[in-house]
């Protein structure tokens, strides 16, 4: 009897076990607005027309070798969705408690890239990170944000900071120190001078 329950729950059973899965993503692809990804699930199971399902607002391209966590509607293995992403090869280290870090694979250093003079490298080996994220910080109630190069763009004109300073839109004109020059035509002090500091404005 019990031998006969067995083998009759065994088809449910089955379709249960096969509902989630973890894999590992082989390719990305977009076509039509619709996303899909190319899974290898397990040995020598593949799909290659998998829906990616990703938070409201937040949208990303997951590369090649990151990890997924699929769901098979029905324990239906010919029909997948992707709940949740994640790369470790690139996954903020040594956060804060309750620290929240936007990402992506430009944070950490390429293999075989030096890194910068200001980026401190850690003393345990592990690769360099903090080249490209914004941070929330909770102790400080801080956003702090790290980058090579920063762009906002308003009514479609981009405005940049970066190393060398600032470049156009709302920066135009806004005088830099080092690059731009004051004209004095009269007095004693008469000339042109390279801005060499900023100062506080007064009211004097």
């Amino acid at each position: 009897m019990l031998g006969q329950l067995n083998r009759l729950l065994a088809p449910l059973r089955n379709r249960v076990l096969s509902m989630v899965a973890r894999a590992v993503i082989l390719q990305a692809t977009e076509e039509e607005g619709l996303r899909r990804l190319m899974l290898g699930i397990l040995a020598g199971e593949t799909n290659d027309n998998a829906e990616i399902i990703q938070h409201y607002g937040f949208a990303s391209q997951p590369l090649r070798g990151c990890e997924a966590v699929v769901l098979h509607v029905g324990g239906d293995r010919s029909f997948a969705m992707v709940v949740a992403t994640d790369d470790p090869r690139y996954r903020p280290l040594k956060l804060q408690p309750g620290e929240v870090v936007i990402y992506g694979s430009a944070d950490r250093l390429a293999e075989g890239e030096e890194a910068p003079e200001w980026l401190e490298a850690p003393e345990d080996g592990t690769p360099a990170q903090g080249m490209c994220r914004i941070s929330l910080i909770p102790e400080e109630r801080e956003i702090k944000i790290s980058c090579g190069k920063f762009t906002m763009e308003v009514n479609g004109v981009p405005s940049q900071i970066s190393a060398e300073g600032t470049q156009g839109g709302i920066f135009e004109d806004l005088a830099q120190v080092g690059r731009d020059v004051v004209v004095i035509d009269h007095g004693d002090s008469q000339g042109v001078y390279v801005i060499q500091r900023g100062g506080e404005g007064g009211n004097g």
